[in-house]
């Protein structure tokens, strides 16, 4: 269970929230997801 992270800041996450611990075959794709959104957000 979740219970604390440095990313987040006024109760908010901050950048990409990814579970090492308990989903570490989930992060890569995670990754890829995220940039592609910020690709798409930023026009780049």
């Amino acid at each position: 269970d979740f219970t604390e992270s440095k990313a987040i800041k006024n109760g908010k996450f901050v950048g990409l929230a990814i579970d090492e611990d308990n989903q570490p075959e989930l992060t890569e794709e995670r990754v890829k997801a995220w940039v592609a959104q910020l690709k798409r957000e930023f026009s780049l």
